[in-house]
């Protein structure tokens, strides 16, 4: 072996090591209990409900998690996860080993005990009293389909070994389960955020009408996309012939920004006031691998793929605004990687950056007020409260 083979091979074991190790500390007495059915849940506790409707990926049983605030106001949460184009990424799941080593691994497809530590008890889910959105009710929808939560299908592929495999889209069966299983715990709600983050951003347009039909008499509805950028040209065949997904969510797509059609496809079709909200880093180091590997086939980045990237998210907030959006954009910087990929972090939301100051320039963009100084946490918080503005869009302009 050479001295970087075994570098990979020593990283690879680490991380695995590491992710049973903590799987089986949080099996082990520390995952969220699960909340039976004829159970009336605690307040600010959260809660495991396996859904028998539901399955992930793999085939494998699947959950919702849900906590009971101390208020009427409502946050439906879809979770991140990758995401599944082709036969050759659905048989790259992503295991800390793979992600250590650098190989492809493209999506999460079940939900081992691991993966608790991506849903909730961090960022906006958690429970610290610096937390604005704490005592609100919280439905959070898991993500282990790879198809941004709208597929209904499946796909047979080879695994790496070489064995015959099926990976069930699953994804919007998961979602009505879920919000089926949340409509019991909250039949009502003063004021709902719908958010998502990095897959779950981009199925909020998706699916916010479906969603948000749940609730009828709710008027005072937030939309959240947190790093639901991913340029590619052929979205419309990815969910009509990979994920099965149905016509609705494939029909309208017609450019490269999935994102931005079903955006568009929402406003044109919902009769109901909501805010919009986007948030990114500017060179976001893992939508940036992906875009590097949608395009050309090579799961990494460099500076100039992160900088065709950057591009790529200066044309899309301007089509947002045009939109009626108002954004939180960062350059902090990913600190899990070595200087051969640096870039900036991926989602911010459901992270400790939740909570970090963003002291990044203010910006010109017309007819809007820029700030300096605010956390994301009082952002958000403030744009549900209706005070309207943006911070860091002055980064668009260096």
């Amino acid at each position: 072996m050479t001295e970087r083979t075994h570098a990979v091979k020593f990283a690879s074991d680490a991380a695995s090591f590491l992710e049973n190790s903590l799987g089986s500390y949080i099996e082990h007495g520390h995952e969220a209990p699960v909340l039976n059915t004829y159970e009336e849940p605690s307040e600010m506790t959260w809660y495991r409900i396996p859904l028998e409707e539901g399955l992930c990926g793999d085939g494998s049983p699947y959950h919702m998690y849900l906590k009971k605030g101390t208020c009427d106001d409502l946050c439906i949460f879809l979770s991140a996860g990758g995401v599944v184009w082709n036969a050759f990424t659905a048989a790259r799941p992503t295991t800390w080993s793979s992600t250590a080593a650098r190989e492809p691994n493209c999506y999460w497809n079940n939900l081992r005990p691991i993966t608790q530590m991506m849903n909730i008890n961090t960022g906006i889910t958690s429970n610290e009293e610096r937390n604005p959105f704490r005592t609100w009710n919280f439905i959070v929808i898991p993500y282990a389909t790879g198809d941004f939560h709208v597929g209904n299908g499946t796909l047979a592929y080879k695994d790496k070994e070489g064995e015959n495999q099926i990976l069930h889209f699953h994804g919007h069966a998961n979602v009505m389960a879920a919000m089926e299983q949340g409509k019991k715990h909250f039949p009502s709600a003063s004021r709902i955020l719908l958010a998502g983050d990095s897959a779950g951003a981009f199925g909020v347009p998706a699916l916010a009408d479906e969603i948000l039909a749940q609730y009828p008499d709710c008027n005072d509805i937030t939309l959240l996309s947190d790093s639901g950028q991913l340029p590619n040209e052929d979205w419309k065949g990815i969910a009509r012939d990979v994920w099965h997904a149905d016509e609705k969510y494939w029909n309208c797509l017609s450019t490269r920004n999935i994102t931005l059609d079903w955006y568009e496809n929402l406003l044109q079709h919902t009769g109901r006031h909501m805010r919009l909200l986007y948030a990114s880093s500017t060179h976001d180091y893992l939508l940036s691998t992906f875009f590097n590997d949608m395009t050309n086939e090579v799961f990494a980045t460099d500076a100039d793929v992160r900088n065709a990237y950057f591009e790529e998210m200066k044309h899309m907030v301007r089509q947002l605004n045009d939109l009626g959006f108002a954004f939180f954009c960062n350059a902090w910087e990913n600190p899990l990687f070595t200087k051969a990929q640096h870039g900036t972090i991926h989602t911010a939301v459901r992270t400790p950056y939740f909570f970090t100051i963003n002291n990044a320039p203010p910006g010109t963009m017309e007819n809007h007020v820029c700030l300096s100084g605010v956390s994301m946490a009082e952002w958000l918080m403030d744009q549900v409260n209706d005070v309207r503005y943006d911070v860091g869009t002055g980064l668009l302009e260096e």
